[in-house]
């Protein structure tokens, strides 16, 4: 499944910061840049603020 492909390297990053560094940083990839209200997954822009999800911690899948 699409949506479990970055269990690994999730589990990876977790051994490497520690598991509260990493919750900080999966909050803040996973929050709206503009108005900080959480996104979906599904997501690709707010639907209150309409601001696009953040680039610089979303990296698109690779096909």
């Amino acid at each position: 499944m699409l949506d479990q492909a970055g269990v690994p390297d999730n589990l990876r990053q977790m051994q490497k910061v520690g598991l509260e560094k990493w919750a900080e940083y999966e909050a803040e990839r996973w929050s709206r840049p503009q108005c900080r209200l959480p996104i979906s997954w599904y997501a690709a822009a707010c639907s209150g603020c309409g601001a696009a999800r953040s680039e610089r911690l979303f990296k698109p899948a690779q096909r």
